[in-house]
């Protein structure tokens, strides 16, 4: 399914016209429910961009970093190799994860795991990080948010995949996050770019959610997550960058970079203070839409996963030299 930008097309040159001649800012001289309508034309296409992916196989590399208050140093990176079936509801999912951490004044200590699962319509099997395999049934969207799957279709809605678990209904996750009843403001960005808002107040505190969509494929550029309270200065706790291309028609991400803003203690009797998350994922894809089977009930044994997810991690390895 390839995604008809053409009707969204005739609604962006009105106003596109009006941000040219209103200039930049909110567009306090549109009415609540026009700025509702025009951004809503962005988000359907957006949106309309996303259900075009149905079927897909595809390799991701995610690195973290950062240092604690206290100078502990912690770095991760998480291998995914999946294939994923929305219609047939079928997924496959072999992974690496690989964790250090290295306090100020002690020897560094790691972790590894080889994990991988699949599941199809209300059943599935899990091998976990100690290489010991359990069946379960129960729901497939159940089980995709009970064991994390990298939901790639929400990648741009908030912060990598995260609070947003895999849905049924990838529609209606556009449609919650930006409902009738939540307010949402329009600024101009740069050649016809638009950025939209959305505001929410809770006790003492402003949360701001803002998307850089871009022009030529209405999908976000930008996502930033900003906090300040009332009256107070705005900060950033959430910052991602998105890089898309275009597969045949069907737009995908295939970089994100990111920062986003935790607290900790510097020891057991101080306050928290905040320090930042660095992270970048990278993504490859094939086989989009090519409904290629796969069988996600036949279990893998853990030197086959092995195998695939480190052949995987070889090729981002190999691209970036």
């Amino acid at each position: 399914m390839n995604v008809d930008f053409s009707a969204v097309a005739k609604r962006m040159i009105g106003i596109i016209g009006a941000l040219l001649m209103i200039g930049f800012g909110r567009l306090e001289s549109l009415a609540d429910d026009e700025i509702r309508r025009e951004a809503g034309g962005y988000l359907s296409a957006w949106a309309s961009t996303v259900l075009a992916l149905e079927s897909f196989n595809f390799s991701m590399v995610v690195t973290e970093s950062s240092v604690l208050p206290n100078g502990t140093i912690e770095e991760s990176s998480i291998f995914h190799v999946a294939s994923a079936d929305h219609v047939k509801k079928k997924y496959l999912v072999q992974s690496e994860l690989q964790q250090s951490v290295t306090p100020s004044d002690k020897s560094p200590t790691s972790f590894a795991c080889i994990s991988a699962y699949g599941l199809s319509i209300d059943s599935g099997w899990r091998i976990d990080c100690e290489g010991k395999l359990s069946r379960f049934k129960r729901p497939v969207f159940q089980s995709l948010s009970e064991l994390q799957f990298p939901d790639v279709r929400l990648i741009g809605l908030a912060q990598m995949f995260s609070p947003y678990p895999p849905v049924a209904d990838i529609r209606r996750a556009f449609d919650d996050l930006f409902s009738p009843s939540k307010p949402l403001s329009l600024q101009l960005g740069r050649e016809g770019d638009v950025v939209i808002g959305l505001p929410l107040e809770t006790g003492s505190f402003e949360f701001m959610d803002r998307w850089h969509i871009n022009a030529e494929n209405y999908l976000p550029q930008s996502y930033v997550k900003s906090v300040k309270a009332v009256g107070g200065k705005s900060n950033k706790i959430i910052s991602e960058q998105f890089q898309w291309k275009d597969y045949g028609g069907v737009w995908l991400p295939i970089k994100i970079l990111g920062e986003r803003i935790q607290i900790a203690k510097v020891d057991d009797t101080s306050d928290v203070v905040p320090y930042t998350v660095t992270y970048e994922a990278e993504l490859k894809w094939t086989d989009i839409n090519a409904s290629k089977d796969f069988d996600s009930e036949a279990e893998l044994d853990l030197s086959t996963i092995t195998r695939t997810v480190r052949r995987a991690a070889k090729s981002f390895e190999l691209s970036s030299d």
